[in-house]
């Protein structure tokens, strides 16, 4: 080995000479082990990690080694140990393989079978080789460089097996059958390339990359001026950027990189960016530079990877090293003394990309904005453009100037636009190393005066959220006393969407409980948890008096008693059955008294179930079409289930049951007509530890379904999304569950503010409050007093701001327990250290989706049987008629095909196709007309006649989503499998189920 050392002032940016090179060698060692942590059921790895067993039997599992290899050319031998059949698999495979399957029964990994076969995607790919077994030594040789495996057996080389290989790939060995055992051999490792990291992965992040990420949250939250040696690194990532030079890619590793498209970058490998070249693994579009090598994209796989050897003499991966001045953020160099396109120089960019106009929330604004139009483009937000920037921000600049209380130029956009995208790249390669529990507020209340949150009592009357937000940020003392994970509450909204949700799948991956296998795979695992749900009785108990017992008898009751006192760890299971067409589940569910199967259907199903039986109504909700569908409820109108409450927004109707702050300000309320997606809220009266029981069940049912990638509407307003992530309740937040009472506070507080200064303008107030007293209503009805004795102490001009104070806090606060108990849910099914990322919005986003289904999104995600194409002229009506519905027909066809009411939010969150197939039987074929379209949930696909007409079309399809709402039987149950149809009154006895 060569080795070279230099010396570099992070805090002055100067970097001394390197060294002369010193000359070193290694003895031969161990260059990887078994990993215990990448290991199947039923390995047992040695106590020095060189040899692995296996003790299960007749049942496929997988181990890994310990270290991947990236680039080079890399060998090891393996031997034999003990195997009564050449049922085992050698190769290798990436860290996503399946190790509860055999090697090649995905697409992550590559196996020679001792039985002479190569197989990967699950498939058998060819004859190769020799039979293998007890006593052999297997030799594997890697060429990453050439994307290239082969095998040798006892010496004899067998040639190359695949071809085409690229990313993160470790050494990796499947067993199959009872005391199979395998060892290393410690003296035949020849690895010089392994372990080697690519600069500007997460991997090659350390401690000064931490401390640098400190230094640039601390100043963007506090409010302080960014650091000189970091402003340098940034203006050297705009430059690039301005100029087009740099773009981002996710790699085959699973992380994005910053590469270097710049023409002169190019040039050195004789090629041009989106350049089609050849390649080992085929066709590929050049991406750009990064670590001294060519990158490149083949079509059809998930990321980009290096392409070796197209420049002659150039140095290989590992030897190139990172570039001085590189910005992380575009990986690409520029010299500080020379302007951009635009003319901006050094001290130009620092002046507007660091003033004092600058601060979180106007930082969050501009994220949103980008947010929305990276989504909605699927692009990346590094690769936005100048010019595509302000076009994302053109919807909300007007709300940006005004925050900032300054007119902002396009040109300090972009030079603010740059420090956001550093901030960013420097956060995916160093989370990792936060500890980001502390960002997480035991409640949502203020922490005590010094903290982030402010004091108690910095809550001011008349600003809007966003202007509230900026005076608690002011307030705020970023001290070195505080940790990376409060900086990281605190900026939660200037971190890209993109960003966030790929460090939440990062999480989630990492932190899933592996199912024990059975030994049938298509058997479900013994610890996958099972459920038995009777939807009749739930039916029934809908209508008891009791409101416990409609609570137990509920569905949501019936998975309460079935899964809440189990361990987390089986809440976080994911596990897909081969038969359930990708869809992720952490239980089984069965329904009593129906035949029907559950492939993924039935499981996604009870999600949209119980979320509806909780926000279920007690009387029925009068609808009005016209500009959308609106929804009127009487003031008495409650949940079924009790847990939840309709918002006083939903029942602000004149009469009984008015609220005393309605009584008192005349009624000049917001009246009951409000949107039929109206919200729900904990009721704040239920206190007992059984109902906080069931209120962290809630919050685990959010987390599986997150976990399952399954979007349910939870209605929630956002103070309940906000007390799940951590965020601080502003006064705005009353808007949204009582208007009425955010009406009372604000023209209370505006008439205390103006005073009184004679004999009318008191008589004026006392007229403006009335009988106003030192009460509230809460969500759920109940009258509390805001002091003791208030129902007999009158507001009044001396007393109205003590008033004011005493009623936000108690209506903000009203169901902290509950929840406190939702968010303890959430945090035992989704990992903690989630949630302080994400803004309570973009939680409800992932939880919930997106608003409205997009038919375009739907139809772009589409694929179609052979004898079905997508120009034939009922295809063509489906989507005309599709198009036509409304948002709750959409959601009722999308309930139908798929058993959930929301799209993914992206093309690439579907882990189905939809999938439009022909009418089946002779008579949809020969008469459509006569016949209803037919749905299969578990498969999300359609057999869709020919009808004629669009009017028909249109009449088939929705009669099809509103009458045919339930699952067909698979199969057919016995007699005596039908008394799930008779459910349990209140008093123990049964009655008789009939449906019409």
């Amino acid at each position: 080995y060569f080795v070279r050392a230099r010396c570099r002032d992070p805090d002055k940016a100067r970097v001394g000479k390197w060294c002369k090179n010193a000359e070193e060698t290694s003895s031969p060692g161990v260059a990887f082990t078994f990993d215990r942590s990448l290991v199947g059921p039923h390995i047992f790895v040695s106590t020095d990690d060189l040899s692995a067993s296996f003790g299960g039997n007749e049942s496929w599992s997988t181990v890994l080694g310990s270290t991947p290899f990236i680039t080079g050319v890399n060998s090891w031998k393996i031997r034999i140990d003990s195997s009564q059949t050449s049922y085992l698999f050698i190769g290798v495979a990436t860290r996503q393989a399946d190790t509860s399957s055999f090697l090649g029964g995905d697409e992550f990994g590559y196996g020679y079978i001792g039985d002479r076969a190569l197989y990967h995607k699950r498939a058998k790919q060819k004859v190769y080789g020799e039979k293998f077994g007890q006593g052999d030594t297997i030799g594997v040789t890697l060429d990453m460089d050439k994307g290239t495996l082969s095998f040798s057996r006892n010496g004899n080389d067998l040639g190359v097996a695949f071809t085409g290989l690229a990313g993160e790939l470790y050494p990796a060995i499947a067993f199959y059958n009872q005391g199979q055992r395998v060892s290393l051999v410690r003296n035949l490792f020849d690895c010089p390339k392994v372990g080697m990291i690519i600069d500007g992965s997460p991997a090659s992040s350390g401690i000064d990359d931490v401390s640098s990420l400190s230094k640039l949250m601390g100043s963007m939250a506090g409010g302080h001026k960014i650091h000189a040696a970091l402003m340098r690194d940034i203006f050297s990532g705009y430059k690039s950027w301005a100029a087009g030079h740099t773009t981002r890619f996710n790699t085959l590793c699973g992380f994005d990189l910053a590469f270097d498209c710049s023409p002169a970058a190019l040039a050195r490998f004789k090629v041009k960016k989106d350049e089609v070249i050849v390649t080992p693994r085929g066709q590929a579009k050049v991406v750009g530079v990064s670590n001294g090598c060519l990158w490149v994209h083949v079509e059809g796989e998930q990321g980009c990877w290096f392409h070796y050897g197209q420049q002659e003499g150039e140095a290989g991966l590992e030897e190139a090293s990172p570039t001085e001045g590189a910005s992380m953020a575009t990986g690409s160099t520029a010299s500080l003394g020379e302007s951009d396109a635009n003319g901006i120089t050094y001290e130009k960019f620092a002046k507007l990309a660091d003033s004092d106009r600058w601060h979180p929330v106007l930082d969050g604004l501009i994220v949103s904005s980008v947010n929305s139009f990276v989504e909605r483009y699927e692009v990346s937000p590094w690769n936005l453009t100048p010019e595509l920037l302000m076009r994302a921000l053109k919807p909300k600049l007007q709300e940006i100037r005004v925050l900032a209380k300054t007119d902002v130029g396009d040109d300090a956009l972009c030079c603010r636009f740059a420090v956001l995208m550093e901030l960013n790249s420097r956060l995916v390669n160093t989370l990792p190393f936060i500890g980001v529990s502390e960002g997480i507020a035991l409640s949502s209340r203020a922490y005590p005066g010094g903290s982030w949150f402010g004091s108690e009592g910095s809550l001011v009357i008349g600003l809007s959220a966003d202007e509230l937000s900026i005076e608690v940020s002011k307030q705020a003392n970023y001290g070195a006393g505080l940790g990376l994970g409060v900086l990281l509450a605190a900026l939660r909204s200037a971190f890209f969407f993109t960003t966030k949700k790929r460090v939440v799948a990062t999480l989630l991956e990492r932190t899933v409980t592996q199912a024990k296998k059975a030994e049938d795979e298509y058997d479900y695992p013994e610890d996958l948890p099972q459920v038995l749900l009777n939807r009749p009785k739930a039916i029934a108990g809908s209508k008891l008096p009791n409101p416990f017992a409609r609570i137990s008898l509920s569905l949501f009751g019936q998975l309460f008693d079935e899964l809440h006192f189990i361990e987390p760890a089986q809440l976080r299971i994911g596990y897909t059955h081969p038969m359930d067409d990708g869809q992720e589940r952490t239980f089984k569910v069965k329904f009593d008294g129906e035949g029907v199967d559950d492939y993924g259907g039935p499981y996604r199903e009870i999600f949209g179930q119980v979320a509806g039986e909780l926000q279920a109504l007690n009387t029925d909700v009068t609808y009005f079409r016209g500009n959308g569908r609106k929804a009127a409820l009487g003031q008495n109108a409650k949940c079924v289930l009790p847990l939840l409450c309709p918002t006083r927004n939903w029942r602000g109707q004149e009469g009984e049951g008015a609220s005393v702050e309605e009584y008192s300000l005349g009624g000049d309320v917001m009246r009951s007509v409000v949107d039929q997606n109206g919200l729900f809220v904990p009721a704040p009266s239920l206190r007992s530890h059984v109902y906080m029981e069931m209120y962290s069940f809630i919050g685990q049912l959010v987390g599986m379904a997150l976990r399952s990638r399954i979007t349910t509407k939870f209605r929630f307003p956002p103070i309940v999304w906000k007390a799940m992530v951590g965020e601080r309740p502003v006064v705005d937040d009353m808007k949204d569950f009582d208007e009425a009472a955010f009406s009372v506070v604000k023209q209370v507080s505006a008439l205390g503010k103006a005073g009184a200064k004679g004999k009318e303008e008191l008589e004026d107030f006392e007229n403006a409050v009335g009988d106003l007293k030192f009460v509230a209503t809460t969500s759920d009805g109940v009258e509390v007093e805001l002091v003791p004795g208030g129902r007999e102490k009158n507001v009044t001009i001396g007393n109205c701001q003590e008033f004011v104070r005493l009623m936000i806090e108690q209506r903000l606060h009203e169901s902290d327990k509950a929840l406190f108990a939702m968010r303890d849910g959430l945090a035992s099914v989704v990992p903690a250290t989630t949630l302080p990322l994400l803004t309570w919005n973009e939680l409800e986003l992932l939880v919930c989706g997106k608003e409205g289904v997009d038919i375009d999104l739907l139809q772009a995600n589409t694929e179609y049987d052979e004898d079905v194409s997508p120009e034939s002229e009922h295809i063509q009506s489906f989507w005309r008629v599709l198009r036509s519905f409304d948002d709750e027909d959409r959601s009722r066809f999308l309930k139908f095909v798929w058993a959930r009411e929301r799209l993914p939010n992206s093309s690439a969150e579907f882990h189905q196709r939809f999938k439009i197939q022909a009418a089946v039987g002779d008579g949809p074929r020969d008469h459509p007309n006569t016949y209803l379209p037919k749905a299969h949930t578990c498969f999300f696909s359609l057999n869709l006649p020919k009808y004629d007409s669009d009017e028909v079309m249109k009449e088939k399809l929705l009669y099809a989503i509103y009458n045919c709402i339930e699952m067909d039987a698979d199969f057919k149950l016995a007699d005596s499998e039908n008394s799930a149809w008779l459910a349990p009154t209140e008093g123990g006895l049964s009655e008789e189920l009939l449906y019409a």
